[in-house]
């Protein structure tokens, strides 16, 4: 039920809308509404296995083409009306981990002209008065379903917020015989101070009067009272400077941005709106990385905002972070078409089976920084886990093993207190000084990597000097093959190398640890810094997460091959639900210990002792101590599996950890699922998995020798077939792992 009441002291409509109580609720990635619809999946809103932006009437509308008469009678003070309007979905991409901020600017541009379409179409409907577009981001501003959308709302009537807004439009025009917004914006070009981006055709500032700590206008440059008016060259430049915003809120406390974002533009009733001029607001409630502001009293009961922050001081803080130009924004997004978001390791369009490059990190070195000193040089590799995921965090067991590809580090000590780093993959340097305490740069978050190695060996008592560093690899982050880690190790062996102190594997695999937990804030286990320093060529390593004791399994393949197939979905462990995951299992344990005092993990559980608290375990909890407890039995059962080399059970205990996954940790996502089932239809495939933290990446798969080729043609084509992109799968041997090769002069 829908209708709109009148509020006779405020002078407006109120929407009541009683189903929407019922709305979905921040559901698992596996059962999200705006998801493609995978074979034999969970049916969503869109029927189909993928697709470009999709638009769609709201399941839960506020607004009704043909609503309902309302529930009561109206009388003389309390009108009352049947909410008659639209609500539409428009879901941006196929993607659930998608934000605005990452799309590529011809996705923005297409956007752009679907919200064209829709303020058209919308608004010559004869009962729509006013086309409302907006989108809200993230749970602090209340949002239900995390997949990337934005809404639209056609109203019978102007909303009371901009029906006041365009009669003041209207009033100083009618005085001025020029457009306020116009008259604002060259106040805000000739004074700088809170100018944010700007481009050819679009602007971005924090208003003088801004409401919100970090609040931001963005409006053309010429005048246009709606969206009829762009063309193609606007809609490019609104793409650009969207995007470069949206990067710099997201640079701002290194973390994703909670904001509203609405558009404001001329009415559909067929009035003469010449005074109104189409703009953007932003509206963000993050006033500190750790504070929200909530409209309390004064606010909310008396209609005064009242803002923590200096509009100056915000725009000097968002233009000191993301991109500094609009030209910028344009090269990072060229550089993606031509080989995908480089991460740390390389491009995510880059397949680790091609060579590398022959120019030597040292090489690398001297033309970032100049002639002069000795290099040493350290490869640190990548892994692939076999079995066992997010066990070691829950002082589990794991069976990773390290392959061919990692990052290769030259670094030289050099006079003074300063770190210089230099990322050749990226092409990005940064600086910083030991005189200063080491903090997260968000810039630049691929250097909180080393940061973080440099600040965990300080905090152990080593003494830290200068160094120069470069770096560069085979590893694409965000696929699950660690180069985070191999980053870590990387810069640990090379400061080990120059500085001359003794520290073991173990040691060294914590401060690798310490450092993404404590300065980068993700917290990982042991495994991966663990797997790239004591990797064995043609072995997996069996290491007890807890204790530290490992064993080297010796991965007698025969006729079968570890085959890696990346799925195209980069994931973000920072900005995903890690970090969740380990405080549920941290809240299973403690249910589980008060039965039983000697449980201290999830390590010490078994599955009867699970059983028996079920009932006092929120559904969720159960469901990832569950994963935890049989992914560490399937562990040891495949550990035994290859020592008698019993691949087809090993094969089988792959698929299982799989299920427990994407059923009861929840990790997995529709690229993956699909790349797994295909997997599976595959002849010469004994086993199939998403490896690595999740939310994307890669799968790791048991296939036969001599069905690699035919695996990857049929895998990969059926698989750009229904999702429009591009993976790739390579090959690799259980390789060494990390090692120093001396010095260079």
């Amino acid at each position: 039920m829908s209708e709109l009441r009148w509020h006779p002291f405020l002078e407006q409509w109120v929407i009541t809308a009683t189903h929407r109580q019922d709305r979905t609720f921040l559901p698992p990635a596996d059962y999200c509404p705006l998801c493609p619809t995978r074979p034999g999946g969970f049916p969503t809103e869109v029927p189909e296995p993928t697709y470009d932006i999709v638009v769609f009437e709201n399941k839960f509308p506020s607004l009704q083409a043909a609503p309902p008469e309302p529930a009561v009678a109206a009388t003389s003070l309390s009108p009352v009306e049947p909410a008659k309007g639209v609500c539409e979905v428009v879901v941006y991409s196929p993607r659930h981990e998608d934000a605005l901020a990452s799309m590529p600017l011809e996705r923005i541009q297409h956007l752009a002209r679907v919200w064209k379409d829709r303020y058209l179409e919308l608004g010559a409907r004869d009962f729509v008065r006013y086309v409302f577009i907006f989108e809200n981001r993230g749970e602090a501003v209340g949002v239900t379903l995390h997949h990337p959308h934005g809404q639209i709302y056609a109203f019978p009537f102007i909303p009371p917020l901009i029906e006041k807004e365009l009669a003041a439009s209207r009033r100083f025009h009618a005085e001025n015989g020029r457009c306020l917004m116009c008259a604002s914006l060259a106040e805000e070009i000739r004074d700088g101070r809170r100018i944010v981006l700007e481009g050819e055709r679009f602007v971005a500032w924090v208003p003088f009067h801004a409401r919100w700590p970090y609040e931001v206008t963005l409006a053309s440059r010429a005048h246009q009272i709606s969206m009829e008016e762009w063309n193609a060259a606007d809609m490019e430049d609104l793409a650009a400077v969207l995007k470069g915003l949206l990067q710099k809120y997201d640079a701002l406390f290194a973390k994703p941005f909670p904001y509203i974002m609405v558009v404001h533009q001329a009415p559909t009733d067929g009035e003469d709106h010449r005074h109104a001029h189409l703009h953007f607001e932003f509206y963000t409630p993050q006033r500190a990385p750790d504070r929200l502001k909530f409209l309390a009293g004064v606010e909310s009961g008396a209609g005064n905002f009242i803002n923590d922050k200096l509009a100056e001081e915000s725009a000097a803080e968002l233009r000191r972070v993301g991109p500094a130009s609009v030209a910028a924004v344009r090269a990072a997004d060229e550089a993606g078409r031509e080989r995908a978001p480089a991460g740390i390791g390389g491009g995510m369009g880059h397949d680790p089976a091609a060579p590398r490059p022959a120019s030597s990190m040292a090489d690398a070195l001297r033309t970032a920084f100049g002639p002069g000193g000795t290099a040493v040089t350290a490869f640190a590799p990548g892994r692939v886990n076999l079995i066992g995921e997010h066990t070691d965090y829950n002082d589990g067991f794991v069976l990773p093993m390290a392959i061919e590809d990692g990052i290769e580090m030259a670094a030289r000590s050099r006079a003074g207190r300063e770190i210089r780093a230099h990322a050749v993959d990226l092409g990005e340097t940064v600086a910083f000084s030991l005189e200063q305490p080491i903090r997260p740069d968000p810039t630049h978050p691929w250097s909180n990597y080393i940061r973080g190695v440099l600040w965990a060996l300080s905090r152990a008592g080593v003494a830290l000097g200068g160094m120069d560093l470069a770096f560069g690899g085979t590893l694409p982050q965000g696929a699950g093959l660690s180069s985070s880690a191999a980053l870590q190790v990387a810069t640990a062996l090379t400061a080990r190398a120059l500085l001359r102190f003794t520290m073991d594997v173990p040691r060294l695999a914590r401060i690798c640890q310490e450092s993404e937990n404590e300065l980068v804030g993700v917290k990982v286990g042991i495994m991966d810094p663990f797997v790239s320093l004591a990797a064995r060529e043609g072995h997996a390593l069996f290491l007890d997460c807890r204790s530290l004791a490992f064993e080297q399994v010796p991965l007698a393949l025969g006729d079968h091959v570890v085959a890696i197939c990346y799925s195209g979905v980069k994931h973000a462990l920072v900005a995903s639900e890690y970090n969740v995951r380990r405080r549920q299992c941290a809240a299973g344990v403690e249910v589980l210990r008060t039965h039983d005092p000697r449980i201290r993990a999830l390590r010490d559980a078994s599955l009867e002792a699970l059983e028996a608290c079920r009932a006092e375990l929120d559904p969720v909890v159960y469901r990832r101590c569950r994963h935890v407890v049989t992914e560490n039995a399937r562990v040891l059962e495949s550990k035994s599996a290859l020592r008698t080399g019993d691949l087809r059970r090993f094969g089988e205990l792959m698929d299982a950890s799989h299920a427990s996954l994407r059923d009861d940790y929840q990790v997995s996502c529709a690229e993956i699922d699909l790349l797994v089932d295909l997997a599976r239809q595959s002849q010469g495939v004994l086993g199939a998995r998403i490896t690595g933290g999740g939310f994307g990446g890669c799968t790791v798969n048991l296939v036969a020798r001599g069905a690699v080729e035919s695996f990857r043609k049929e895998v990969l084509g059926e698989y750009r077939r229904r999702t429009g992109l591009d993976g790739w799968v390579f090959v690799s041997e259980a390789a060494d792992g990390a090692s120093t090769a001396g010095e260079v002069g």
